[in-house]
C-alpha cells in the first residue's frame, strides 16, 4: 500500500533518525542510496524494513538492492515523492532508505586471544568524511577496531556511512562515551602501546617499529588535534613528514598513510 501521510509512522522514524540523539535512543540507523543499503545488506546489519519512493522498482539499477531486501525477507513500503522527500538527508536521493539496528559491539570484541592487530582511537573526530574515510582504512588495513572518545561525531550518520562504504555495520566501533584517558588506561591493561599522531614525533617507519605490543594509534581532531593531557599519556609520537608551506594532512589521510606503514610492518 502507498504512504501518503507524513504521519505514518515508518515515515516518522524514518525522519526522526536523521538526529544523532534519535539513533542513539532508539539503537537504530539510516542508511539511504542504493550501493550503501546494498553494502549494509551485505555486510550483515539487521534491516527492520525499507522505505522506497514510488515507481523505484520501475528502474533496471534498483534490482539488487530490491531482490537483496526481497531475499531477506524485509518489508518494503513504497511512498509518494513529496514523502519521500521528507526523508532523504541527500539533494539527488536515489529514491531508498533502509531502517536497521544499530550494531552493538562490546569491548570484548577486541580483546580476542592472540590478536596482535593494532585498534584505532579517534578523540573527538568532528568530520564526517574524515571519520568514514578512517573506518573504511582501518578495516581494509587490518585494524581490529576503533573506540570513538565522547564528543566525536556519530559513526551511524548519513555522510559517516556513506563515506566508510557500510564499513560500520562489520567492522567493530566501540563508543563509549568516556575520555581519551579513560580508553588509554584500559588499553594498558590488556597490554596495548599508545602511539599518537602528534607534531614533533618521528617518522612512522621509526616510530611504529618494534613497539613490544599491539599497537593504540590515536588521531586528534582536524583542528586541534589531540589534547595535551592525552599527549602525556601514549609511549610514542609519530609523525608524517611533509613539504614546507603545507599546513597538515586531514585526518582521514594521515591515519591512512599511517596505517598502511604499520600494517606493512606487521605483516613483515
Amino acid at each position: 500500500m502507498l504512504i501518503e501521510s507524513t504521519r505514518n509512522r515508518h515515515v516518522k522514524e524514518a525522519g526522526a533518525l536523521r538526529s544523532s540523539h534519535n539513533r542513539v535512543k532508539a539503537g537504530r540507523v539510516l542508511v539511504e542510496g542504493r550501493k550503501a543499503v546494498l553494502d549494509a545488506l551485505r555486510s550483515g546489519v539487521e534491516p527492520v524494513y525499507a522505505l522506497v519512493r514510488a515507481g523505484f522498482g520501475g528502474a533496471r539499477a534498483n534490482e539488487p538492492v530490491l531482490e537483496e531486501l526481497e531475499r531477506r525477507g524485509v518489508a518494503i513500503h513504497p511512498v509518494t515523492p513529496p514523502v519521500f522527500d521528507k526523508i532523504s538527508s541527500t539533494e539527488r536521493s536515489q529514491g531508498i532508505v533502509l531502517v536497521a539496528q544499530e550494531p552493538r559491539w562490546r569491548r570484548e570484541d577486541l580483546l580476542r586471544e592472540g590478536d596482535t592487530r593494532p585498534v584505532v582511537v579517534l578523540e573527538e573526530l568532528q568530520d564526517p568524511g574524515n571519520l568514514g574515510a578512517t573506518l573504511r582504512s582501518a578495516a581494509a588495513l587490518g585494524f581490529r577496531g576503533a573506540i570513538l572518545t565522547r564528543g566525536t561525531t556519530d559513526p551511524y550518520g548519513a555522510k559517516v556511512v556513506r563515506a566508510a562504504a557500510a564499513t560500520v555495520f562489520r567492522f567493530p566501533v566501540l563508543r563509549t562515551g568516556e575520555n581519551a584517558a579513560e580508553i588509554l588506561a584500559w588499553l594498558r591493561e590488556h597490554g596495548f602501546v599508545p602511539i599518537a599522531a602528534a607534531p614533533g614525533g618521528d617518522p612512522p617507519e621509526v616510530a611504529l617499529r618494534a613497539v613490544g605490543g599491539p599497537v593504540a594509534l590515536v588521531i586528534g581532531s582536524e583542528g586541534r588535534g589531540l589534547r595535551s593531557e592525552t599527549l602525556d599519556l601514549v609511549e610514542r609520537r609519530v609523525w608524517i613528514p611533509i613539504e614546507p608551506g603545507v599546513e597538515s594532512l586531514n585526518a582521514g589521510v594521515a591515519f591512512g598513510i599511517l596505517a598502511y606503514v604499520l600494517s606493512r610492518q606487521l605483516r613483515g
